[in-house]
């Protein structure tokens, strides 16, 4: 049976909110109705998502954790306690410490709001421990009607993220977008964009630039026509891949040619 123990729906949460969370013997559930930065130490190993509106994280027994406003804003968040056994929480395939994106948060947070007022006016009776059983156990189900990658391990998550750059780097030319990224690994847009960011260090189309940018050197170096290079590349027009190029390397393309050009027969 899963008992709730605590409970609030909205939580109004100040600008530049932030707050740390000792371990507690019980699990808890959050759910974020605005953007929000979250951290927490899953064996040994400290965890940190951007967290996109309408996220929700289950945190496992015993572990700190910590939120930190990232908006100029105040910002809102649902929270419960809940006690259970550890063989009825792990049947619920729920990663702990990781983010869902519910595709139905809209139902999900009426429950919630619903198991919410039974704990104002019930909390306590036996009726009540027996309905907010019930409401957990479809806020968990909920909670989990999202992709199914998003409940496989944090090491095939990397292990697709990996693959696609790897593509990306093969593939520089293809026409990448965020959208195609992200369904090319069955992720939701905003979700990819956090996990490639947190894996990566930059976001998916800053690093498909740089990947592209590193291949027009190459190019260059091999004597290639740089028109033919900024088409090659996926670009529409010269215009474009020159701008982007000299956005990173500090100079144009042609600059940039003239000068290596000369060094590689040590004129320089």
């Amino acid at each position: 049976m899963f008992i709730c123990k605590n409970m609030a729906s909205h939580v109004m949460a100040r600008i530049g909110f932030s707050t740390n969370q000792p371990r507690q013997d019980i699990y808890i559930l959050h759910y974020f109705h605005n953007k929000m930065r979250f951290k927490c130490q899953c064996e040994d190993k400290q965890i940190t998502y951007d967290l996109e509106p309408n996220a929700c994280v289950l945190i496992d027994k015993n572990t700190y954790f910590s939120l930190y406003s990232i908006l100029d804003h105040p910002v809102s968040y649902s929270w419960m306690m809940i006690d259970c056994s550890k063989e009825e929480m792990l049947k619920t395939g729920i990663e702990f410490g990781r983010p869902y994106y519910p595709t139905q948060h809209e139902r999900m947070f009426r429950v919630i709001n619903e198991l919410d007022r039974m704990y104002l006016y019930k909390f306590g009776s036996d009726q009540f421990k027996v309905d907010a059983d019930k409401l957990i156990q479809q806020i968990l189900k909920f909670m989990t009607s999202t992709e199914q990658t998003l409940r496989i391990s944090s090491e095939q998550l990397e292990n697709k993220l990996y693959a696609l750059r790897n593509m990306m780097v093969e593939n520089p030319g293809d026409k990448w977008s965020v959208s195609i990224m992200a369904k090319s690994v069955n992720l939701s847009l905003s979700y990819f964009a956090n996990l490639y960011k947190g894996l990566f260090g930059m976001a998916p189309i800053d690093d498909l630039i740089a990947i592209r940018i590193e291949a027009a050197k190459k190019q260059m170096l091999a004597g290639e026509n740089l028109t033919d290079i900024a088409y090659s590349l996926g670009y529409s027009n010269y215009t474009h891949f020159s701008r982007q190029f000299k956005k990173i390397e500090g100079v144009p393309p042609v600059q940039w040619k003239k000068y290596h050009r000369m060094k590689k027969h040590k004129f320089i």
